[in-house]
């Protein structure tokens, strides 16, 4: 008996620390954007239900750990709905393995904040804002990314 508490407690520990993703707002994104430091910092926007989105994932997946030990991180900013958080959001993530700095942004009406991560952008998804504050440049990519070009843009912005 006493070895089955053990067990159990271990697997409540366990699923606790479980993927988890924070919903955010557009003034905590707006924040990250904003943020003037020496790293790279790599935001895309995605959506489980998102074709390109998918296929181009495994992409940063793989950039992102070639380059943990560089000053660039890669947040993933999905769009998903958040009444589908529970069942199919946190599933995913869990099922690809996206363990850091994933969140799910609760702003329905894109039309109040789009333009203000890029006057570009015509709001469709995967979309990505690459930004370097040394030198100072910002790249926005509305569209999907293949790893040979991703890992070509990041790679000339980190320090």
């Amino acid at each position: 008996m006493k070895k089955y508490l053990i067990l159990l407690s271990l697997l409540i520990v366990v699923s606790s620390k479980a993927q988890q993703a924070p919903i955010i707002k557009f003034t905590d994104l707006k924040s990250l954007i904003q943020t003037k430091t020496d790293t790279t910092y790599v935001i895309n926007f995605w959506a489980t239900w998102c074709d390109p989105c998918i296929r181009e994932l495994p992409s940063f997946l793989q950039l992102e750990k070639e380059l943990a030990d560089k000053k660039v991180k890669f947040h993933f900013v999905s769009l998903d709905f958040v009444r589908d958080y529970d069942s199919q959001f946190l599933p995913f993530l869990s099922k690809h393995s996206m363990n850091n700095y994933v969140y799910l942004l609760d702003e329905p009406d894109y039309n109040s904040w789009i333009d203000k991560v890029d006057p570009h952008w015509l709001g469709s998804i995967p979309a990505t804002i690459v930004i370097s504050h040394h030198p100072d440049s910002t790249y926005f990519n509305e569209g999907e990314f293949s790893y040979e070009s991703l890992s070509k843009l990041v790679n000339s912005l980190i320090h």
